[in-house]
């Protein structure tokens, strides 16, 4: 396998240059997995957190012209370090999230029915306001399905646009239901 510079890497980022973004993963995503399964996290989580951080340098690349003063890995890998302890203090106030193959809902053993039911309603009402897609894709996600099959089910071409969709359909639903009001209001009494 080739190797390529920082400059390098930061062009083929600019340029959307397959090559060196399927380099990225190779030489990158292992030791992201390593750290976030070190630390309360599991594959999934990595693949999340490494798409995350990608999108991120990809805009800043795009917007602020990136001149880094480290390797793109030592880059990378605080980028990555930084949105899993962002995610960590975060989850704290999130939803515990489950979705059966059929339908969508939370479930927390420790709420009463009740609590479950506004939990439930909450999700269910963000949820059925995805696209078509998300929905699709998210149902696959959540019943194990691999990003692979996920591909293949979707139609898509490639596994880094797989990742991607289904990244951005998770944050919508997460982001949905952070801004709910009703979230807002009840966020102890629910979560």
């Amino acid at each position: 396998m080739p190797t390529y510079s920082t400059e390098k890497i930061i062009e083929g980022l600019r340029n959307q240059d397959d090559n060196i973004i399927r380099y990225i993963y190779k030489t990158n995503y292992p030791v992201i997995e390593h750290h976030v399964k070190k630390n309360r996290g599991k594959k999934e989580d990595a693949k999340d957190i490494f798409q995350e951080a990608l999108i991120i340098i990809f805009k800043k690349i795009k917007n602020e012209g990136l001149v880094l003063t480290c390797s793109f890995s030592s880059f990378l890998y605080s980028v990555c370090e930084h949105q899993w302890h962002k995610i960590l203090r975060k989850r704290k106030n999130l939803p515990i999230i489950y979705v059966s193959s059929l339908d969508g809902y939370i479930y927390n053993p420790g709420l009463n029915e009740k609590t479950e039911r506004k939990k439930l309603k909450l999700f269910e009402y963000h949820f059925n306001r995805l696209s078509k897609d998300c929905k699709k894709i998210l149902k696959l996600h959540f019943s194990g399905f691999s990003i692979a099959e996920i591909m293949k089910k979707m139609g898509y071409t490639s596994k880094e646009h797989t990742m991607d969709r289904k990244y951005r359909c998770k944050k919508s639903l997460f982001n949905r239901i952070e801004n709910d009001q009703t979230f807002k209001e009840t966020q102890d009494e629910l979560f």
